[in-house]
């Protein structure tokens, strides 16, 4: 559900009931589009051409749809979504306001006037230029990592899909899903980053049955972050297979670090990705990382796909995953991962249905 405020040129509330009465008869008298309301809509393109234009491939995520100031009444409502609200909003009410309109915004209790004035619960005053935050936000995060990788990675086929606290960067290929994540958490004086990358595997019925729905994700992680490593935190990272986290303390840091995120996906992730694209060089790879500086955790999904390819060492490969597993806090799952294996070994008809490993 997006976030809509209301835009309209007649006189001015007095006050937020005189504001929330205003909309309403206004939005239900038919008129002919506002010029002004075009002109809004070409301003918010020009400054934000992706977020709010949709130019470049990524669609208009700010927004509802791109605005192009047509409506049939007096009143011309916008749908603001996730980063809109905050990192468009602002902008919104300085061209509106501009242009002489007033931007009723309901759900924040605010109604913003020409001539820098707001209305809000307790009356009418001159609107303040909101201090700049002390470090960046999550919702900046995410439009930086938008602006700065996604462009590079659609190319590769990646695609952008919701994430909590974050964003993800998703391609299908045979093997399964491939994901690149972006978490992103708000400190005190500082945006924590901390990039992940996963394999789904995509799983035969059959295999998928046996395998079941536990540790089937296949969690991928970078021996080295070398061009990330001017933004790592100063405090000793643990040791063993980990997702370590980064920190930006402004947006030209931000920035920065988007693009340093950037470049390692190109020099690190990409090239693995594409050599685990089909089922036997995701087995593969597994088996012998190198020449990729990649290690690969413990995953049942993994020995299923081990199993549906025909592996000749099924059982070494097995042994491989759970002393993996045993250097885990996971490491009480051993058994299961085990028997799991014994299921999979109990189909023999399911052994090597894909066509084998050269």
């Amino acid at each position: 559900m997006s976030y809509v405020v209301h835009l309209w040129e007649e006189a001015a509330p007095a006050s937020l009931q005189d504001a929330d009465r205003l909309h309403t008869r206004l939005a239900g008298t038919p008129a002919v589009a506002n010029p002004k309301f075009a002109q809004l809509a070409r301003a918010l393109i020009d400054r934000f051409p992706a977020e709010v234009g949709g130019c470049g491939g990524a669609g208009a995520e700010w927004v509802e749809s791109p605005p192009d100031g047509q409506t049939d009444c007096r009143v011309y409502s916008l749908g603001l979504y996730e980063e809109g609200i905050s990192l468009l909003l602002p902008d919104l009410v300085d061209v509106a306001t501009g242009l002489g309109l007033t931007v009723y915004d309901n759900q924040a209790g605010r109604a913003y006037l020409p001539g820098a004035w707001v209305l809000d619960a307790s009356g009418r005053h001159p609107l303040q230029a909101e201090p700049p935050p002390t470090s960046p936000t999550v919702a900046q995060g995410r439009a930086m990592f938008k602006r700065e990788v996604l462009p590079t990675l659609a190319k590769q086929g990646f695609k952008l899909a919701p994430h909590n606290l974050g964003l993800d960067f998703v391609r299908q290929r045979s093997s399964g899903e491939q994901k690149l994540t972006v978490g992103l958490r708000n400190l005190d004086q500082a945006l924590e980053v901390k990039p992940s990358t996963t394999v789904y595997p995509a799983l035969p019925p059959g295999i998928a049955e046996a395998v079941g729905p536990g540790v089937r994700p296949i969690f991928l992680f970078a021996r080295q972050y070398a061009l990330l490593q001017p933004y790592a935190p100063s405090a000793a990272p643990s040791a063993g297979p980990r997702y370590p986290e980064f920190l930006a303390d402004s947006e030209t840091q931000l920035r920065a670090l988007a693009c340093a995120y950037l470049a390692h996906v190109q020099a690190t992730w990409l090239p693995l990705l594409d050599a685990i694209a089909e089922p036997p060089g995701l087995v593969q790879c597994d088996r012998q990382p190198a020449p990729h500086d990649v290690d690969f955790g413990s995953s049942y999904g993994m020995l299923g796909m081990a199993h549906w390819i025909g592996a000749p060492d099924f059982d070494t490969f097995v042994d491989t995953h759970a002393a993996r597993m045993a250097a885990t806090p996971l490491r009480g799952l051993v058994p299961v991962l085990r028997g799991m294996a014994e299921k999979l070994k109990a189909r023999p008809d399911l052994f090597g249905i894909h066509p084998r490993m050269a």
